[in-house]
């Protein structure tokens, strides 16, 4: 036997096509089991499927009856299907088995005999925790079906939080108005929220939430605009796969993905991180979580190829003493841009760089609508296939290059390959085991074959690969924590949505870019042209911000500041602006990556989290208590926030001394106007002592009160001792 057959053959008993790439394949098996210790191990008992601390009891049918998060329920009642024949609502015998299927995967499927179909309902679960739900009708009968509904009612005692990402129409957008697809809502009223399709969609408060994200509309018949409807009156979230006179006669398939969140615990020490950006070059960063971006390219533009690394050496160089440091490392990745080609100039002739292998893998699968940026190939210019023969050609230098081109594509099994084999070759080869993903939820897409619907209205239906992304992840995932199961980190540049099927992968997540001068509305973007009030414009009411908390969602937020006027460069006063956004969101115990604003007020504001040690230690616990859950430190006017950390320590209970209270109170007037008010401090705390924790002067204190001035969108942080 040859041996390409014999390659052939093996290939084949091992379920791999030759096409295939292996990188990674663990990362798909249901045997697996994240090394880093985030994920827990599936276990079954009886109808519970337990997740860590997240719980799912299967009711006969095979859906959710009860979702549960630490001791949180999530849903108020069991999920049910309603299905309506010829008038009438349809119930019958049902049935569910709940088993392993692999060491660390399960499977719920459940049945239900109505009159004239069978309804079987799959439950899929995997190591990440995400559920894959697959709903089939299967009629015995022509059947005429009036509704067919999913109904999640959810148990929502505080808050009722919204983010979603309506489906964009069959053309290209940006800025403004795909921003207006990105929504995000803290619900007051009762008032229906209805949409034709949230392809993904958050509903929970700020300590909990359900996230749905569908693939397609594939047999969906439903009166558009209501294709799925959230309730605040009862907290039910309606999935409506049809509403309106049906004719089945032939099997019926829905699909969708379930997340639970939070997805993850927190981890240990998180508020010590601090994200930087480290470029090629030796120079000493302060931050622990640098992200290597992507200026060591054949050229001085930055383009989308990880392969084209212009000096390995260095790269590793660079990556050895951050690793000796202590510094984890992440390098930029984007799984839908690809750049092919880019063109620098020598002697007056110009010279394409070109990857033969991606032109032609990029080539069929652009998005539709495409993306791209295009670019016409200069008359007589000289291509250049190999990246060495290209440094040969400029003597060992980056060259100055054009803007390349950039293909926008759709993820095709080769492409999802090509980016696996780059991630296995950074974290072995250079010695840095993570990424930066720009961009982990896939896009909108219109192609013919991709999935896509037309409706019976004749409005077209994007397909998004959503198992494509994440099968790309797992393995992505599986390769960094095999290298590194301590120190490995991934970080999602998730700036305007909450990808959920995808975000699970990652360690932390990176936000804040949609809220650039071009994505907001005119009339508030305009209203401060310096900037310095520009996020109070923006983000209005503080209680908004509940939808970014860190705790309904598992994971750290690092926020991305965007003090930048419509010519992209940063506003004049940034100190002003910068306040303004810290005024803001120091009252969600977020973390900052300090670009497009003053570095110094960030700076100085972590520096003094640092001193206080709000990361704790082993005899030291520290919480944050954000302003909504405060009862102890009140300000007699409303518009003032008062969130704080409090300190707990180890104490000996055999020892009668008193234990130390101490506090960092973090003060924000949220108003465009100047405001004189007082701070009541608890009658419990004895011996009390306050601070500015900036200056470090000492405040004074009287009938348990301190009074306080503070300028519109300003803030102040106390820091307070005491004996309980």
């Amino acid at each position: 036997m040859k041996i390409s057959a014999l390659i052939c053959l093996l290939l084949a008993l091992s379920g791999i096509s030759a096409g295939e790439s292996r990188i990674g394949q663990q990362g798909l098996s249901p045997d697996y089991v994240d090394p880093n210790g985030r994920f827990e191990k599936l276990m079954v008992y009886g109808k519970t499927l337990k997740m860590g601390f997240k719980r799912v009891d299967f009711l006969p049918g095979g859906l959710p009856g009860k979702i549960r998060v630490y001791q949180h329920d999530i849903l108020a009642a069991p999920v049910e299907l309603e299905m309506v024949i010829n008038g009438k609502m349809q119930s019958g015998t049902k049935r569910v088995s709940l088993r392993k299927n692999g060491k660390n995967a399960a499977v719920a499927v459940g049945t239900q005999k109505i009159d004239g179909a069978v309804v079987e309902s799959t439950v899929t679960a995997g190591w990440d925790h995400t559920l894959k739900v697959r709903i089939v009708i299967k009629p015995e009968k022509a059947l005429a079906v009036d509704r067919l509904t999913l109904r999640f009612p959810l148990k929502l005692d505080s808050e009722k939080l919204l983010c979603g990402n309506d489906e964009p129409p069959h053309k290209r957008i940006s800025g403004m108005e795909a921003a207006k697809k990105w929504v995000r809502k803290n619900i007051r009223g009762i008032q229906e929220e209805a949409n034709s399709m949230w392809h993904n969609l958050w509903i929970g408060n700020t300590r909990y939430g359900l996230a749905w994200s569908f693939e397609s509309l594939k047999n969906w018949n439903c009166t558009p605009g209501r294709e799925m409807v959230f309730s605040p009156a009862n907290n039910v979230l309606s999935i409506n796969l049809i509403n309106r006179k049906t004719a089945v006669n032939k099997v019926l398939e829905y699909n969708f993905f379930l997340n639970i969140t939070p997805v993850s615990k927190m981890p240990a020490n998180w508020r010590s991180w601090q994200v930087g950006t480290r470029y090629n070059n030796l120079n000493k960063l302060a931050a622990d979580k640098l992200i290597y971006w992507s200026f060591w390219r054949p050229g001085t533009r930055e383009t989308h190829n990880s392969n084209w690394v212009f000096d390995p050496d260095r790269l590793k160089e660079i990556a050895k003493m951050d690793a000796a440091a202590g510094k984890a490392r992440m390098f930029y990745f984007i799984p839908s841009h690809y750049t092919w080609s880019t063109i620098a100039q020598k002697d007056g002739v110009k010279y394409m760089l070109v990857d033969p292998e991606l032109e032609r893998m990029t080539g069929k699968s652009l998005f539709d609508p495409d993306y791209s940026f295009q670019f016409r190939e200069p008359a007589g210019v000289k291509r250049v296939n190999s990246l060495d023969e290209w440094k040969k050609l400029f003597n060992g230098k980056q060259p100055v290059t054009q803007r390349a081109g950039e293909r926008v594509c759709r993820l095709t099994p080769e492409l999802a390959d090509r980016n696996v084999e780059v991630v296995r070759k950074f974290v072995n080869e250079y010695n840095i085991p993570g990424i930066y993903s720009d961009g982990i939820a896939p896009k909108a897409d219109f192609s013919p074959g991709s999935g896509a619907e037309r409706d019976s209205s004749g409005r077209i239906h994007p397909a998004y690969a959503v198992q494509a992304y994440r099968d790309m992840f797992k393995r992505i995932r599986s390769e960094i924590f095999a290298k590194d199961p301590v120190n490995g980190l991934m970080i999602a540049h998730n700036s305007a949505i909450r990808f959920f099927p995808s975000l699970v992968f990652f360690d932390f997540v990176l936000f804040g870019e949609d809220f650039f001068y071009w994505y907001r509305d005119p009339e508030k973007r305009d209203a401060s042209p310096d900037g310095d009030f520009y996020y109070a414009h923006i983000w209005g009411d503080i209680d908004n911000l509940k939808t970014e908390f860190y705790r309904q969602y598992g994971m750290p937020q690092v926020l991305l500041p965007e003090l930048r006027g419509a010519n992209r460069k940063n506003f004049p006063e940034l100190t002003r602006g910068t306040r303004t956004m810290l005024c803001y969101t120091i009252q969600f115990d977020m973390l900052y990556w300090a670009l497009f604003c003053d570095a110094r007020e960030i700076h100085a504001f972590d520096n003094i989290r640092k001193k206080f040690g709000v990361s704790g230690n082993s005899t030291e616990k520290v919480e944050f208590v954000p302003y909504w859950e405060n009862k102890r430190f009140i300000a007699d006017v409303p518009a003032v926030k008062v969130g704080y950390y409090e300190k707990h320590f180890e104490h000996d209970p055999y020892m009668p001394t008193a234990k130390p209270q101490r506090f960092l109170l973090l003060v924000s007037n949220a108003q465009f106007e100047e405001q004189a008010f007082t701070l009541k401090i608890p009658a419990d705390l004895k011996n009390v002592k306050v601070k500015n924790a900036s200056s470090g002067k000492a405040l004074e204190l009287k009938d348990r009160q301190i009074k306080l001035n503070l300028e519109p969108y300003d803030f102040t942080v106390l820091e307070l001792s005491a004996d309980e």
